[in-house]
């Protein structure tokens, strides 16, 4: 299952964080020194 999870990420243009198989970040992040910081709400 992680390879095929890890196949599905890079093939939509994340890439993975090698300590951790869970962990994925885009890629061509748009603002990849930016943190955000704000309220996230449940419908």
């Amino acid at each position: 299952n992680r390879k095929m999870l890890l196949a599905a990420m890079h093939a939509a243009g994340f890439r993975n964080y090698a300590r951790e198989w869970w962990h994925f970040t885009l890629a061509k992040e748009p603002f990849p020194k930016q943190r955000f910081d704000f309220p996230v709400t449940a419908p």
